[in-house]
């Protein structure tokens, strides 16, 4: 992010119109070049933004797994039904970038580390689970026993890797009309 801009990239089929809409409708359109490579450059937004993602090519549309979120610090993540969020960031030192969590207090906590590497979790001081972060650095580990409303301390650990983070887990808001 540079100049209160933000510039999405990703992969399709060479030559094909790629389609980032809001809920709403609103759209911005790019093409895919001859490598299948394309951007699209957006202005950054004073909350999160939701966005599917399609590609277009000729009478067929392709819809992208779930939604596409993008912050006002312009970090986006892939919301996936079912499974925690995606951060789409480079690896590098552990952190946890999303803690996801349903009505019932199902847990799924991701994030990124250094590519392959053994982590393990600890929720309030208590060994949770065990990951390997994929060869981007990406992990994503589903606790065992639900999350209780209130506040926790994760901790995640590997061969010389340490960090920690606060989470405050409550319920939803009811949905308004």
């Amino acid at each position: 992010m540079t100049g209160g801009r933000v510039l999405l990239a990703g992969r399709a089929e060479a030559g094909s119109r790629v389609r980032l809409a809001t809920p709403a409708g609103q759209a911005a359109f790019a093409r895919a070049d001859k490598n299948g490579c394309w951007r699209i450059v957006l202005a950054t937004a004073p909350a999160v933004r939701l966005f599917g993602l399609s590609m277009i090519e000729g009478a067929r549309t392709v819809q992208a797994e779930g939604y596409l979120a993008l912050t006002q610090q312009g970090v986006a993540a892939q919301l996936r039904a079912g499974a925690g969020a995606e951060v789409l960031s480079a690896g590098g030192a552990p952190r946890i970038l999303a803690v996801d969590f349903d009505h019932k207090g199902g847990t799924v906590v991701s994030g990124i580390a250094t590519p392959g590497a053994n982590l393990n979790l600890g929720v309030d001081g208590v060994q949770k689970g065990k990951v390997a972060a994929d060869g981007a650095g990406r992990f994503a580990l589903a606790l065992d026993e639900p999350l209780s409303v209130g506040d926790h301390q994760l901790a995640l650990n590997g061969a010389g890797l340490h960090t920690e983070t606060r989470v405050s887990i409550s319920p939803a808001e009811p949905l308004r009309q």
